[in-house]
């Protein structure tokens, strides 16, 4: 389920997060600004699990499209 994480500083990086069943982060992509996005991936042990019933989470969710394109034209870390 790919969801959006954007801090409450208009300033600060939004992430475009790929959620498993279990609610933990496979995948992530941090936009920086209008064209430049990278793709990252978080350690094991720094990885909580979303509480995937969340109704913010629901707000926040994107569609799949839009995370595909995102990490596609991501440079890696």
């Amino acid at each position: 389920m790919p969801s959006t994480n954007r801090g409450a500083d208009p300033d600060e990086s939004v992430f475009l997060l790929e959620l498993g069943p279990d609610g933990r982060v496979i995948r992530r992509v941090e936009v920086l600004g209008e064209d430049d996005t990278v793709a990252s991936w978080q350690e094991e042990g720094m990885n909580p699990p979303f509480d995937l019933r969340s109704p913010e989470l629901a707000t926040a969710e994107v569609d799949e499209a839009v995370f595909a394109a995102a990490r596609e034209g991501a440079r890696k870390p």
